[in-house]
């Protein structure tokens, strides 16, 4: 791997200092001693090229005329008996840079075996080895649980041990038949969805009834309450998930049924009042459609989707938001960003498992190792013989591990609950505001004024669960980007921001007669009852840590090549990380736009059509709460992801000061150069800066290469977008607000006008709409 680049040193050198006459009729004697010599003697690629590459040089040397490197590169190559395009094409760089044409050749085709399923059907299995029933030798890379495996020519799957045959697919493509059928379940009231999920799949897709049935269990669906939904239940084990759904939304449907067949009830809560929570319910359904319409075909596939079949809890908890994306580093998913990972390298079209780049010091790529958690581990042996160098897929599974990896904020949920309760308060508030019993006068409308409130807060939260999600992955993305960007400028990144969390102490009962040993070794506290001892660690993170507490940095030079290719890759996979959930994200940051823009042109129907249509304080009062909170939190989710588009100039000035910065350094030396010449300088200096003069030029070619590529691809090409495509810039969360206040002011403008000179007010019988003071 490393006979190209001397010869093409060594004949760029010689090309440099001197001329070549008659160099055609050189090459081919060249050629021809060569061919003549690798028939004979020189069996392996590396040998011919070393060959060829001699002879050329020699030849060279001898001739009189100039000829172009390109032409010097297409005689080596010639002579060696190889495709010039398909050698280079095979090197470290364009292996990485190209990573599923490298991957292509690199893994094996995997045949899926095929058993029975549910009696009639037949099931693809794709099966995994773990690496945990293997043995690593030292010199080879390590392998994880997470793998990535090629089913078809260049059509690759994202695998892991922890869950069976839930592969991620790159680029996975929006179902609609899983969105409109989903949309359809999760539409209809509680026990009649999962018949309709019963019909659908038997008599549209051609399921199975245990198919059937084990798809209406896997979406939290059952016709039997209590105790009786294990009968239908297809969780291993059996359990009452589908309870659940009776229990919450049953408390939407029972006000929905009340004020539609009772007056009572009609009298109490007008239909209109039911208008905010029925955008709340619409937004969860189509979140939950988005949700299927782009979770991968092995979950969810008609062919062979894992909720066809008997599945774990685990298994689903893996494809929500809550449990899974905004905490993805729980047990029962802990290969979860592991996968992401893979399946970013996969979608950037690189391959880091070979690239390395030097981060400073031994104890910041020890604490890069620490955090990687065994992704990309290289050798012991590569280890022990460049301490201070991690592979590029260490240094993104580390990064993703501490920015990537964190939980949302302990303070965020009881911020959600204050919201929550204070939306399901503002239709009884308002009831009180003007006189009206808040919670009703009788059985029934008390019945439907609880369940109204405790829907209203649970949709509520439901829904801004989500909303958060949105804006807390731009965060976490933009913090991962951030420390990407640090460790490539002084001062650096500290390495306590990379190192993992120290081991949590340990409580220990201990009974009476070992309670003198304990504390004599220091182990035991003063009475004996409990000791803390901590997780032991390996010497080298020990030392990290403390380098860590004196103040190590991760840093990384970007004129060596290799860091340099290794950082711009690692960036590209980076910005991909999680793209799944992402798109995801975008398309729920379009269902809640759509909400906001909903509550806010409702309020505006509301104020201009009152002559004809009267409303109530209640709907008001909770449309303009609504459309003011989806509204804030639309443009923070836009404002999160536009943060991260503005990273991209300040990274290109950080590469630009380091293009000054040796462009200057060259043209220094190029002026000490001819002083030097002057003042007769020796050979032996003169080859040493002629190589450092070549090396800085190498460095200032490639690291103005990366940042045009940055510049292309991050501000043109693929810029973090919203609201599906469009790009997450000032200009966006400009059209956000003004044209959600805009309309706000305007119904509010309408309202005061028709509430100050218009005689108009809340106060007709429950607190309706109308004309309360003609003389106005």
């Amino acid at each position: 791997d490393n006979v190209i680049p001397p010869l093409f040193r060594q004949t760029r050198r010689h090309h440099r200092v001197s001329s070549c006459a008659g160099f055609a009729t050189h090459a081919v004697r060249v050629v021809r001693v060569v061919e003549l010599r690798m028939s004979t003697e020189a069996a392996s690629p590396g040998a011919r090229w070393r060959e060829a590459g001699v002879a050329v040089v020699g030849n060279l040397r001898d001739s009189e005329s100039k000829v172009s490197l390109a032409d010097v590169a297409s005689d080596a190559a010639s002579a060696a008996g190889l495709s010039f395009v398909a050698s280079v094409n095979g090197r470290k760089s364009f292996s990485a840079a190209f990573g599923r044409r490298s991957l292509s050749t690199k893994l094996a085709l995997l045949v899926p075996a095929t058993e029975p399923r549910n009696g009639r059907r037949s099931l693809t299995r794709i099966s995994v080895v773990s690496s945990k029933e293997g043995q690593i030798n030292d010199g080879d890379l390590a392998e994880d649980d997470v793998k990535v495996v090629q089913i078809t020519p260049n059509n690759f799957r994202v695998t892991s041990t922890c869950s069976r045959d839930f592969l991620i697919e790159p680029f996975e493509p929006f179902k609609m038949d899983q969105f409109l059928r989903t949309l359809l379940y999760e539409i209809c009231p509680p026990f009649v969805n999962w018949f309709v999920v019963l019909f659908v799949e038997i008599c549209i897709f051609r399921h199975t009834t245990e198919e059937a049935v084990c798809a209406a269990s896997a979406r939290g669906f059952t016709p039997l309450p209590g105790p009786l939904a294990r009968v239908v239940s297809r969780f291993d084990p059996p359990d009452y998930s589908g309870n659940g759904d009776i229990l919450l939304f049953g408390m939407f449907w029972f006000p929905v049924f009340a004020v539609a067949f009772s007056s009572d009830a009609r009298a109490f809560v007008e239909p209109l009042e039911l208008l905010p929570l029925s955008i709340l319910l619409l937004c969860r359904v189509s979140v939950i459609a988005c949700k299927y319409a782009l979770l991968p075909s092995s979950y969810c596939g008609d062919v062979n989707g894992k909720i066809y079949g008997v599945i774990t809890q685990s298994d689903m908890a893996r494809t929500l938001v809550g449990s899974a994306w905004l905490s993805p580093k729980m047990k029962e998913h802990e290969d979860l960003l592991r996968q992401d990972v893979e399946n970013a390298c996969l979608e950037a079209d690189v391959d880091l498992s070979e690239t390395r780049i030097d981060v400073g010091s031994a104890e910041a790529a020890t604490a890069v190792r620490a955090r990687a958690g065994g992704v990309g581990r290289r050798s012991e042996t590569a280890v022990a013989n460049t301490p201070s160098v991690v592979s590029g897929k260490e240094l993104l599974a580390a990064i993703v591990d501490a920015h990537i990896g964190r939980t949302l904020p302990d303070w965020v949920l009881p911020i959600l609950v204050v919201g929550g309760v204070a939306y399901a308060l503002v239709s009884p508030v308002c009831r009180g505001a003007v006189g009206v019993q808040m919670f009703g006068d009788n059985a029934l409308s008390q019945a439907t004024a609880a369940t109204l409130f405790l829907s209203s807060l649970f949709l509520f939260l439901n829904n801004m669960v989500f909303t958060v999600s949105c804006a807390w992955t731009f965060r976490r993305q933009r913090d991962a980007i951030c420390c990407l960007n640090d460790i490539m400028r002084f001062p650096g990144e500290p390495v306590a921001n990379i190192l993992p969390p120290s081991p949590k102490l340990q409580r220990t009962k201990h009974k009476k007669e070992s309670r003198k040993n304990q504390h004599a070794n220091g182990a035991g506290d003063e009475h004996g009852k409990k000791i803390e001892l901590p997780e032991k660690e390996p010497p080298a993170v020990v030392a990290a840590r403390a380098a860590a507490a004196r103040g190590a940095v991760v840093l990384v030079d970007l004129k060596d090549p290799s860091s340099c290719l290794c950082w711009s890759l690692v960036r590209r996979a980076l910005r991909r990380v999680g793209s799944s959930w992402a798109r995801r994200m975008n398309l729920y940051s379009i269902v809640f736009l759509v909400a906001a823009f909903t509550c806010a042109g409702s309020l505006l129907v509301l104020c201009y059509g009152a002559e004809t249509r009267s409303h109530r304080l209640t709907t008001a009062g909770e449309l303009f709460y609504l459309a003011i909170v989806v509204s804030g939190l639309c443009s923070l989710t836009v404002a999160e992801g536009s943060a991260i588009n503005d990273l991209v100039p300040v990274v290109r000035t950080s590469l630009k000061r380091e293009v000054v910065a040796i462009a200057a350094q060259l043209a220094g030396m190029q002026g000490n150069g001819r002083e030097r010449k002057q003042n007769a300088a020796t050979e032996t200096n003169e080859r040493v800066r002629r190589d450092e003069r070549e090396a800085l030029t190498d460095a200032l070619r490639l690291i103005e290469r990366v940042e045009q590529y940055v510049h292309l691809e991050e501000e043109h090409s693929h810029p973090v977008e919203v609201f599906y495509r469009v790009p997450a810039t000032t200009a966006a969360i400009t059209f956000t607000v003004s044209s959600l206040l805009s309309m706000l002011l305007i119904a509010a403008q309408r309202w005061f006008q028709m509430t100050g000179s218009e005689g108009w007010s809340y106060g007709g019988a429950n607190g309706e709409f109308g004309v309360t003071d003609p003389t106005r």
